[in-house]
């Protein structure tokens, strides 16, 4: 996929370190490869055996080189929350801020409390995480984790969605066995099935059931694939390769 050169040290981290957290958070090989004297883009090549990892690795990217800052360090301003019971406040915190203290260490995070926010009448406190995607979505799982939390404990309303994808990428959703689709349950909590009723010539329906941010993130996730198959298809259609 190409990327914008001046947006490559975003994607790449000082000394590499987004680029190898991308790695390690995705199962992906990734590399941002030089580019031309003309061109003004570079090309990040992406592979790995597992189509759902692609798509979550390019999901990922989009997300980091669409940022509109300029250089790595405005990149920190990445920001996102979660809330949490009232009554674990006191466990992520530790003894004499210890517990947060190492979360923040071990994540490369800012994790913060906002306490200045009345609790909401579901006795939750917000929980807000800044710095780069990749660290604050490693220290949002990191706090949950340490918490015994899981997401679906948090979010409790399903949402559920209808996305229309390729009837020609069903295969490649599905994966042998059923290999596929089984690894985007893991990777996002979501309940993903194959409408079989919808199935059209052109496009048939994925359902997805699960939390909101969850249902968004497999959106996302199904898009990217679908774009990588037509590309697929559209190659090895044209007549070059005929």
């Amino acid at each position: 996929m190409p990327i914008e050169i001046r947006k490559a040290g975003l994607l790449i981290g000082q000394a590499g370190i987004v680029i190898r957290q991308l790695m390690q958070m995705t199962g992906c090989s990734i590399k941002v490869r030089e580019s031309t004297e003309d061109s003004s883009q570079r090309t990040v090549e992406i592979s790995s055996e597992i189509e759902a990892r692609l798509g979550y690795a390019m999901t990922l990217i989009q997300e980091i080189v669409s940022n509109t800052t300029n250089s790595a360090s405005e990149y920190q301003d990445y920001q996102m929350e979660c809330h949490i019971p009232m009554t674990k406040v006191g466990a992520l915190v530790g003894k004499g801020g210890e517990n947060i203290i190492r979360l923040r260490a071990l994540n490369n995070c800012d994790i913060r409390i906002e306490r200045k926010d009345a609790p909401s009448e579901d006795k939750k406190m917000k929980i807000s995480f800044a710095g780069n995607v990749i660290n604050c979505y490693r220290a949002r799982e990191s706090v949950l984790s340490s918490l015994n939390l899981t997401r679906e404990s948090l979010e409790v309303d399903e949402h559920e969605t209808i996305v229309p994808v390729p009837t020609s990428f069903n295969g490649e959703l599905i994966g042998k066995g059923g290999s596929t689709v089984r690894l985007l349950n893991q990777m996002v909590k979501c309940d993903i099935r194959l409408d079989p009723d919808s199935r059209g010539v052109e496009f048939s329906d994925v359902l997805i059931r699960g939390v909101e941010r969850d249902v968004g993130d497999v959106k996302d996730i199904l898009a990217a694939l679908a774009r990588i198959h037509t590309r697929n298809k559209e190659i090895t259609s044209s007549p070059s390769n005929l």
